[in-house]
């Protein structure tokens, strides 16, 4: 349980070291009032506790023997390799390539859209349904 702890600690350090780096060099680049104002405009604290499950009582669960977090899903890194991944999940993994969540699911819906056309092209459905009917 400590090594868990230790590790996880670790990876939020390394996290918010890299976020505050990205902010040190947008404010050094447009000054801090941009920063403030762009913060005002568009920061959502609800949102941001919906997605990051600040909300939950319990912050962690110990399921099959591994530490689940019960917050922060959106900074996981997915563990399946076959594209599944938590909700708001900024990557999956398919098979060894990290691809960003918008070009997978563009992936997915073109693929479902080649068969779709296919289908259609070759008459399936319409030669399913008039076997069914006689």
């Amino acid at each position: 349980m400590k090594e868990a702890e230790t590790k996880l600690s670790k990876c939020e350090n390394e996290a918010t070291l890299k976020k505050d780096a990205l902010i040190t060099a947008f404010i050094r680049q447009n000054g801090k009032d941009a920063f403030l104002e762009l913060k005002k405009n568009n920061y959502n604290i609800k949102l941001e506790q919906f997605v990051t499950g600040a909300d939950q009582q319990r912050l962690l669960d110990i399921i099959d023997d591994h530490i689940v977090p019960r917050t922060g899903f959106v900074y996981l890194t997915p563990q399946s390799k076959i594209g599944r991944a938590p909700f708001y999940s900024s990557e999956k993994i398919l098979g060894s390539w990290h691809i960003k969540t918008l070009w997978f699911n563009l992936g997915v819906l073109l693929c479902m859209s080649i068969v779709a056309i296919l289908l259609l092209l070759t008459d399936c459905p319409g030669k399913y349904m008039r076997e069914r009917q006689t």
